[in-house]
C-alpha cells in the first residue's frame, strides 16, 4: 500500500496490533506508573480502532466497481472499433485511392491502433474524430447507397454510450483511489500508535529482557505469522503503475490450491508450507497469464518471488 509504514502484511500488522496491545493490557499497572493515560478506556479504544480498520474494505472490494466498470467499457470500445471499421470501408469506397489515406486519418486512424489495445484517451480521441468526420463527410458517404442513413446515428449513440462509461470508469478508480489512502492512513496510524507504547515499553522493561521482546515489532511479529515454518512472499505488479491497479487479479499456488490474497500494493505472503517445489499462478483480466514452476521453498524460510504482469495485445 502507498506510504506503508510497516514492513508486513495487513492482517500481521493487525495480529502484531492485537497481540501487543492486549499484553500490555497485562501490565496495565506498570504502564500507568509511567503515563497515567493508559487506562482500561484507552486500550478499549485502541482494539475498537483495530477492529474498525480491519473492517474497512481490503483492495479487492475497492476495485469491484472500477472492475465492472472496466469491462463494460472494454465491451463499448469492442462495439466502437467494429463500426469504425464499417467507416473505414465506407471510405475506401467513397473516395479515390489516392485520397483514402488522408481521409482514414482525418476519421481517427492514428488513434486506431491505441484505441484497440485499450488505451482509454485514444478510444476518445478516435470516436469523437470520426463522428465529427463523418458529420462533415456524411452526403458524400451516403451517395451511392453507400453509407446506410442511420449509420451516423448509431455512431453517435455508440459513442455517446463509450463516454458515459469512461465518466464511471473514472469515478470509480478515483473513488478507488481515496479509499486506498484512507486505509493506508488508518493502517499507518495503527502502527504508530503501537510503536509509541512499544517505546513506553522499552523504559519501563528496559532491565527485563523477557519482557521487551513482547514489545519489539519483529518479535511479536515472529509469533503471530508463523515465520518459521517454510513459506512464499513477494509482490505482484504490472511494472510500471501501483499493484492495486491491477484489476481482477488472482493469484494461485497450484500444488495446495491456494488462493493466495495480496495488499493493496501488490504484496503476499504465505506461511507454513512444506519444504518443496511449488507452482505459482497469475491472471488478471487484460493481462498475459503468469506461471512460475519449481520455486525451491526451504524449511524455515520464505522464498521470495516477484510476479510482473505483461499486458495482453487485444486482436
Amino acid at each position: 500500500m502507498r506510504n506503508r509504514k510497516f514492513n508486513c502484511t495487513e492482517q500481521e500488522l493487525y495480529a502484531v496490533c492485537a497481540l501487543g496491545w492486549e499484553t500490555c493490557s497485562q501490565n496495565i499497572d506498570r504502564f500507568q506508573a509511567f503515563k497515567p493515560k493508559y487506562t482500561p478506556a484507552l486500550l478499549k479504544e485502541r482494539r475498537a480502532q483495530i477492529m474498525k480498520v480491519m473492517n474497512m474494505h481490503d483492495h479487492h472490494q475497492r476495485s469491484a466497481s472500477a472492475e465492472r466498470s472496466r469491462l463494460s467499457l472494454r465491451q463499448h470500445v469492442e462495439n466502437c472499433l467494429l463500426n469504425w471499421k464499417k467507416l473505414k470501408s465506407h471510405i475506401r469506397e467513397a473516395w479515390p485511392k489516392d485520397e483514402q489515406d488522408i481521409m482514414l486519418k482525418a476519421a481517427g486512424q492514428p488513434y486506431y491502433k491505441s484505441a484497440v489495445k485499450l488505451k482509454w484517451e485514444a478510444c476518445a480521441s478516435l470516436l469523437n474524430t470520426a463522428y465529427t468526420f463523418i458529420l462533415d463527410n456524411n452526403e458524400r458517404l451516403q451517395a451511392d447507397n453507400n453509407m446506410a442513413k442511420g449509420f451516423s446515428e448509431e455512431f453517435n449513440k455508440l459513442a455517446s454510450g463509450f463516454a458515459v462509461e469512461y465518466s464511471k470508469y473514472l469515478d470509480s478508480v478515483k473513488q478507488a483511489a481515496i479509499m486506498t489512502t484512507e486505509k493506508a492512513n488508518a493502517n499507518n496510524n495503527l502502527y504508530r500508535e503501537m510503536m509509541n507504547m512499544f517505546a513506553d515499553a522499552r523504559v519501563i522493561f528496559q532491565k527485563e529482557p523477557a519482557m521487551l521482546k513482547h514489545f519489539t515489532f519483529d518479535s511479536v511479529l515472529l509469533m503471530v505469522s508463523g515465520r518459521n515454518s517454510a513459506g512464499i512472499r513477494g509482490t505482484v505488479s504490472n511494472g510500471q503503475s501501483p499493484a492495486a491497479e491491477i484489476q481482477g487479479l488472482q493469484l494461485l499456488l497450484e500444488e495446495t490450491g491456494l488462493r493466495i490474497e495480496t495488499d493493496a500494493d501488490g504484496s503476499f505472503r504465505v506461511s507454513q508450507l512444506a519444504a518443496g517445489l511449488y507452482t505459482l499462478k497469475a491472471t488478471a483480466p487484460g493481462y498475459k497469464p503468469f506461471v512460475m514452476e519449481q520455486i525451491l521453498v526451504h524449511t524455515g524460510a520464505h522464498t521470495t518471488v516477484n510476479v510482473v504482469m505483461e499486458r495482453e495485445e487485444s486482436r
